[in-house]
């Protein structure tokens, strides 16, 4: 009786370390250099997983963890998170697109004017159908992450008194854009919000900030070194699944 009392309580013990465990935030981030990295954005450490063999400016990972990126023409790809391998989709016919994002399982992304549009591609021919239309001049839109269901943040080249690192709020139902504020020293490149809550940053020259979504003020967190960044998106917490299973192994203690 006491070992079995013993027993349960060493299991509950580690079920509570594991459902507290806290995995750190990481991304894959495209570079002007054509390779796919795996970032630690809570380090800044990068590492390679290969060349794409082409110049993605947007990148953003499916609910099922598919990568997709859109390359300097604007054309849809899927890239290998193994060895990042691509494998054309197809052409839009909207030219170069920055800003990707998913959104209740749609792949979205803006196209690269100073009224921008974004629009939802098909992944399995990239056809596009338009979801947004800004009309007041904005600015391109350089990246672009998911807030709400109806709201995306999106970073530009800010016009009139904004700066050319200016972060707005989109409402894709309302067809409304409002100005957030401005990101600070480091060009963001690319930004995502992670499992943890936060939003992060990418910049051009390696640093990794993170963000306040409701006044845009940024705050250094990492620094990759001199890469390049073009985007990035985060991954889900590798301990969700983890979670799941170590909550039924302690009901099943709890029943013994």
């Amino acid at each position: 009786m006491m070992n079995k009392t013993y027993l349960s309580l060493a299991g509950l013990y580690v079920c509570a370390l594991v459902a507290t465990a806290n995995a750190v935030p990481m991304g894959y981030g495209v570079a002007v250099d054509q390779n796919l990295y795996l970032i630690d954005l809570g380090g800044g450490t990068a590492t390679l997983i290969g060349s794409t063999g082409h110049t993605f400016e947007g990148v953003a990972l499916s609910d099922g963890g598919v990568l997709y990126g859109t390359d300097l023409f604007g054309r849809l790809f899927e890239i290998s998170t193994t060895d990042a391998s691509t494998t054309l989709i197809g052409d839009p016919g909207l030219g170069n697109m920055e800003g990707l994002d998913f959104n209740n399982g749609m792949l979205l992304a803006s196209d690269f004017l100073t009224f921008p549009s974004i629009y939802q591609l098909s992944l399995t021919d990239a056809t596009p159908t338009q979801v947004f239309t800004s009309t007041v001049q904005t600015g391109v839109i350089r990246s672009m992450a998911t807030q709400s269901d109806n709201v995306m943040l999106v970073r530009v080249d800010g016009v009139g008194n904004q700066s050319e690192n200016f972060l707005n709020a989109v409402n894709i139902d309302t067809d409304t854009v409002t100005p957030i504020g401005d990101l600070g020293d480091y060009w963001t490149a690319g930004m995502d919000f992670a499992d943890d809550g936060n939003l992060y940053g990418l910049s051009d020259e390696g640093v990794i900030t993170m963000i306040d979504p409701a006044t845009g003020s940024s705050t250094v967190v990492g620094d990759t070194g001199d890469q390049f960044w073009l985007d990035f998106t985060a991954i889900p917490e590798p301990t969700t699944l983890v979670i799941l299973l170590a909550g039924a192994g302690c009901l099943a203690i709890r029943r013994r």
